[in-house]
């Protein structure tokens, strides 16, 4: 499903949202240009991959010299070393791509273990008054024979308690998130609780990471922005650019089909 079309579901389910449409559709339009599938992309224009190529240096850059260290726990230090690190440069090029990421460490019987959330699977909902994020759902998505299974995870931030809800639907088609169903109704996620309560708690449990540029798709937005935001027309630009000159190129080779009619054989060609 389309971020856009996702996130007016979520937000149609949900109720409360502080998040602009235009941050949204822009999201939507990154992420399709990351994966080559820009609304001009089709037949006549091609995809010259430039904005994954800028994410990927982008991140290569960023990521390049990195390192990490963490004491006075073996498990998280573990987690760190052996799967985030390993990891990061990749979900590093999808924040950057995208304009945002979360990481989430979960725990899993006694493992830790870290989940890394793209944009478009991320749904902020509402801030509080200094800008924090107190309410947010993220969104999982398998298709089983002819269906489509949605599991949204809430998390909402009131009063020191955070409350996590899970929520599975069921949907025939990509427009809608279809009816609510059990948990149950799907093995990976029937070992999941409905909904559950931490006190104590003064921030949503997760990590944001936003792309350290101004926001000039939404000022008022606390979200990234892509790294090619600012060049989605030239990007747009080069691939008109680059199917034209891969046209001219082929056409060249056309073959030239005409009739017997039009060729006269010359005799004096034999002697």
């Amino acid at each position: 499903m389309r971020y856009n079309t996702m996130f007016a579901a979520v937000a149609k389910e949900l109720g409360s949202v502080q998040y602009s449409s235009r941050t949204v559709q822009a999201i939507d339009l990154w992420s399709k240009m990351y994966r080559g599938w820009a609304p001009w992309n089709g037949s006549r224009t091609k995809c010259a991959g430039i904005a994954a190529s800028v994410a990927s240096e982008v991140a290569r850059l960023i990521t390049i010299e990195l390192r990490g260290e963490l004491t006075g726990s073996d498990m998280m230090s573990a987690e760190l070393n052996d799967r985030v690190l390993p990891k990061l440069r990749r979900f590093t090029e999808y924040g950057v791509a995208k304009g945002s990421l979360v990481i989430k460490p979960i725990v899993v019987g006694d493992a830790l273990t870290t989940q890394f959330i793209q944009a478009d699977r991320f749904f902020p909902l509402v801030w509080d008054s200094s800008g924090e994020l107190i309410k947010c759902a993220f969104a999982d998505q398998l298709r089983r024979e002819n269906m489509i299974y949605t599991l949204l995870e809430i998390h909402s931030l009131e009063g020191g308690v955070l409350t996590v809800e899970n929520r599975l639907y069921r949907s025939g088609n990509d427009g809608s998130l279809g009816t609510r169903v059990p948990l149950a109704t799907v093995d990976k996620w029937a070992g999941l609780d409905e909904e559950g309560q931490f006190t104590g708690i003064s921030r949503l449990p997760f990590g944001l990471f936003t792309c350290p540029i101004a926001n000039h798709i939404d000022e008022d937005s606390a979200m990234g922005v892509s790294v090619y935001s600012r060049a989605v027309e030239l990007i747009r630009e080069a691939d008109e650019r680059y199917s034209g000159e891969s046209w001219e190129y082929e056409s060249k080779e056309t073959a030239v089909h005409i009739g017997s009619s039009m060729l006269r054989y010359d005799k004096e060609q034999d002697r």
